[in-house]
């Protein structure tokens, strides 16, 4: 459904790359002739960022705030760039993320993540 390549920022930091199959069932349930890609995959992209950067299996413990400001069409010659903070929190840790590309923000996400 999609694919994400971890990579090192100028200031040293991890972001990732975001590239969807847009041939992939699910964009042609949503919605048939006009895919766009579904919030919950998008949370489920924050998810497997979030596993990557801790480097453990996680879930998503709680959504604190999601903003879908543009819509992403699953072109498979598209690919966004996931920028991603977090810190530790009671109950897991708190991403604060964003995907983009070069002239657009399309989602912002503020989720708490917990070992799965």
């Amino acid at each position: 459904m999609y694919q994400i390549q971890s990579y090192q920022t100028e200031t040293g930091q991890q972001a990732h790359y975001l590239r969807f199959n847009a041939s992939h069932e699910v964009f042609g349930a949503h919605f048939p002739g006009s895919p766009i890609v579904p919030g919950a995959v998008l949370i489920d992209v924050i998810r497997h960022v979030a596993a990557d950067m801790l480097g453990r299996n996680v879930q998503v413990s709680e959504v604190k705030n999601v903003k879908f400001i543009t819509v992403i069409v699953p072109d498979s010659s598209v690919t966004l760039n996931i920028s991603s903070q977090y810190a530790e929190v009671e109950t897991g840790y708190l991403f604060k993320s964003v995907i983009s590309d070069s002239e657009r923000i399309y989602a912002k996400f503020d989720i708490i993540v917990k070992e799965a």
